[in-house]
């Protein structure tokens, strides 16, 4: 029997995860809260697709995480995303070059301390894109290369490439963030051992992955569910249920990997 939502309810109980989520994508906190207010709009108009099945929180955040690419997608939020982006870059990237960057000694470096979630975030807002787009679906979100090549309407090769570069210049961007950490973590042996096996980025990714697992942003805005009439950018959100399977087989990947280092 399908069980009403009481959605006032929900946003209280839910918004603060799907906002870091969307957080993520965009570096606007206002606009992110906006694209947040639209995904609850939408999870109302399409709640006969949801039919009770699964974390309602974890279909809200796909909810987000598409409506947030489609925004970025557009040329008025593109436009102004990519002035920002290259304001930063220009006071960034002439750190390294990803050329000149010996991964594996970024890594070994890298991997010996943990970073916050807003030392993290302050790297992914300065990747580009397309580039950011990749690596928070792939690395953080659970979404393989096909799935990401279909949403973003790129070729797996493209998607992977992105994802390439991508960790370059997180690397890059953490490796000057390492001079001012104060804490080492004492993992130099099992960090050497898994950067021997070629797991360094596989350990990376982790370590993202666990500092934004439960990264949360209390929204300012209020939210009314009688603006569910509110009409919406007409986005595909049947995607949920691949992307939880792909989820459910990289946790198995993973576990199996962490038996033998």
């Amino acid at each position: 029997m399908k069980i009403a939502i009481n959605w006032n309810q929900a946003f209280r109980q839910y918004a603060p995860k799907p906002l870091g989520v969307c957080r993520r994508y965009v570096n606007d906190l206002y606009l992110a809260e906006d694209i947040l207010q639209e995904s609850f709009i939408l999870a109302i108009q399409k709640e006969n697709l949801y039919r009770n099945k699964g974390s309602l929180e974890n279909w809200i955040n796909r909810i987000v995480i598409n409506l947030s690419i489609t925004k970025i997608r557009s040329r008025e939020v593109k436009k102004s995303l990519n002035l920002d982006f290259e304001k930063k870059k220009n006071n960034y990237y002439n750190l390294l070059t990803v050329d000149k960057l010996n991964e594996k000694q970024a890594l070994s470096q890298i991997l010996n301390y943990n970073f916050n979630h807003q030392e993290l975030l302050q790297a992914i807002d300065l990747l580009s894109m397309n580039h950011k787009m990749v690596f928070n679906m792939f690395v953080i979100d659970h979404f393989s290369h096909y799935q990401i090549s279909e949403i973003l309407n790129i070729s797996v090769k493209t998607s992977k490439l992105h994802l390439l570069r991508a960790r370059k210049k997180i690397a890059i961007l953490l490796l000057n963030e390492v001079d001012l950490k104060k804490t080492k973590i004492n993992k130099s042996l099992f960090v050497t051992f898994a950067l021997f096996f070629g797991l360094g980025n596989f350990l990376l990714d982790n370590q993202i992955k666990k500092s934004f697992k439960n990264f949360e942003i209390q929204p300012k805005k209020p939210f009314n569910s009688h603006h569910k009439d509110k009409i919406i950018s007409n986005i595909d959100i049947n995607f949920y249920t691949k992307a939880k399977e792909f989820f459910e087989l990289k946790v198995v990947i993973s576990v199996f990997a962490l038996l033998f280092l």
